[in-house]
């Protein structure tokens, strides 16, 4: 018992410690910002009560409310940057009186994902692959979150579940450290092991699909002798007649959204192919490219071996395309193999 609340002493420091961390470091908190002077008033109150057992069953509260959404973390972490947070005095007639003396969870974590935005926006801007020296933490702040919080509660969560959460503190902990991934942690208990994994994002295929498709629809004969390819201005003109189209600035709309969301270049194909092939795009493609240059000019665009050729080496499979900074790329080894998970060893 003395072991596990030694344990549990040692982890909530960590985390209230990264927490008040993630705070100073959001360009919209100056000054005592309410999230920082209720995470310190909480603080202070710990520090004074830290073996009063109804800490573990505030953060036990929280695991048991969000139970199923906390076992699919790292993955699934929208709803953690709900109204979500650990009370002091929760249960008793205390909580009333005390509401400034709380660790607001969720509105921590979406800072953090913020501050990490703010820094991938940086460094689309400067182009830099000096990752460390540009933004430091900043890229890792939501894993840095989720690990601390993470290993509190493996500390007061039963049994049945601390496994589950360990695999999740692994995972945190391979990233943070920029170690290779090992097979993906599954989406929580109830995960299915027979999913298929996501068909790699293919080019070539794409553009093959298209033309069939063009073929279908008459815009494109199929087994047409190839012309020669098309000029950059044409290519310009192309698009231009193209994607004024309201309609088909919707359907790439979709598809752009999908790497705002995370999304992997097989699932980005598969939402591309469906907006692709739908009847309402392929009227209005039909309706956009009706001029007869517009239309050779697509038979060029869709037929163009070298293009394909080009996009199947930077997209296919084994592709070197460099990887966009929208899905953060692994950055240094913040957690050094041997440490404690103390990023910067500061006490709060």
């Amino acid at each position: 018992m003395e072991a596990s609340e030694n344990n549990f002493d040692k982890e909530i420091r960590l985390f209230l410690s990264r927490c008040r961390e993630i705070i100073k470091a959001h360009p919209g908190c100056q000054g005592e910002h309410p999230a920082l002077i209720c995470l310190n008033k909480y603080y202070d109150i710990y520090v004074k009560s830290w073996q009063d057992p109804q800490h573990k069953f505030y953060f036990e509260t929280f695991f048991n409310r969000n139970r199923s959404a906390v076992l699919g973390l790292p993955q699934a972490d929208d709803w953690l940057k709900g109204a979500h947070y650990i009370q002091y005095g929760e249960g008793t007639d205390r909580a009333a009186s005390c509401r400034q003396y709380r660790i607001m969870i969720g509105f921590i974590y979406r800072m953090a994902c913020e501050v990490r935005d703010l820094a991938l926006d940086k460094l689309d801007s400067t182009g830099t692959t000096d990752q460390a020296t540009l933004v430091g933490h900043d890229l890792f702040y939501p894993e840095i979150f989720l690990l601390h919080l993470t290993k509190v509660l493996a500390c007061v969560c039963a049994d049945a579940d601390r496994a589950r959460l360990l695999q999740i503190v692994g995972s945190l902990r391979r990233t943070l450290r920029g170690e290779p991934a090992e097979a993906e942690v599954a989406s929580g208990p109830a995960a299915s092991s027979a999913a298929s994994p996501a068909p790699a994002f293919d080019m070539n295929s794409l553009f093959s699909s298209l033309q069939t498709v063009l073929s279908g629809q008459g815009v494109v004969n199929a087994g047409q002798a190839q012309p020669p390819a098309p000029g950059a201005p044409d290519i310009g003109n192309l698009f231009g007649n193209i994607f004024n189209n309201p309609a088909i600035q919707k359907a790439f709309g979709n598809i752009t959204q999908q790497f705002s969301q995370g999304k992997n270049f097989g699932e980005i194909a598969s939402v591309a192919m469906q907006e692709i092939q739908s009847p309402e795009i392929m009227e209005c493609v039909q309706r956009t490219i009706s001029d007869p240059q517009t239309t050779s000019l697509l038979q060029q665009f869709t037929s163009t071996p070298e293009l394909n050729a080009l996009m199947g080496a930077n997209f296919g499979q084994g592709g070197n395309a460099t990887p966009a900074l929208t899905s953060r790329p692994p950055g240094p080894p913040f957690l050094p193999p041997d440490s404690d998970d103390e990023i910067r060893g500061e006490s709060i």
